[in-house]
């Protein structure tokens, strides 16, 4: 009788030992989820992040991108990051930034001008005639005005030659007429030109330049 008893209790201990390792097991396996799922969570965080450019320092307009001027910042933008000058952008230090940035800003694709605009200025005028539709950003362009006038007839001057295009914007007036406004870049010697065709609210045509 004593012998059985001995018997059952080594197989008591048996027992036990063998849930314990089951146990540890178990947690073991469970650790190495977790740590497998947090080292996934941060790769993935840090894989979606883009390096973005910020001003070093307050820029003022016409300040150079350069190393001096910006620093970088890792930041997860999602569908806006596109909107913001990153690290990576080809030729990022021939641009110029037309309008004023704080320290630590983000610096917006739209701030930029690149170098050839260094020596001009950007005008926006309200064109008399959509231009051709073949005409896109960053083409040369010539620009022609006439004085809106009913009793003589007002001959044509050319304003701008050879100006850059910035940007076109196409809206729709009171009346549901298409209308269209550009930027151009004009130089110094031909601002006097644009200015007074605005001020005499002249019809102003832009066509593509000779020289192109």
């Amino acid at each position: 009788m004593a012998l059985f008893m001995r018997r059952r209790k080594r197989t008591i201990k048996l027992n036990n030992r063998l849930g314990s390792r089951r146990n540890k097991l178990l947690i073991s396996f469970s650790l190495a989820l977790v740590a497998l799922a947090s080292w996934l969570v941060s790769s993935t965080t840090e894989d979606s992040r883009q390096t973005y450019l910020v001003a070093a320092m307050d820029l003022a307009s016409n300040a150079p991108i350069s190393d001096t001027t910006v620093s970088t910042i890792k930041l997860d933008l999602q569908e806006t990051g596109s909107s913001y000058l990153t690290a990576e952008t080809k030729g990022k230090n021939k641009f110029f930034v037309k309008s004023p940035l704080s320290a630590g800003q983000l610096i917006p694709m739209s701030s930029l001008l690149s170098e050839r605009f260094q020596n001009c200025s950007a005008v926006v005028l309200a064109l008399g005639a959509p231009m051709s539709s073949s005409i896109a950003k960053g083409d040369l362009i010539d620009i022609w005005s006439a004085e809106q006038s009913a009793s003589i007839d007002s001959i044509p001057v050319q304003i701008v030659t050879s100006g850059e295009l910035i940007s076109i914007k196409n809206a729709t007036d009171g009346f549901s007429q298409n209308t269209q406004t550009i930027e151009v870049c004009v130089s110094v010697a031909e601002i006097r030109s644009v200015v007074q065709a605005i001020t005499k609210r002249s019809i102003v045509v832009a066509v593509r330049a000779d020289s192109q």
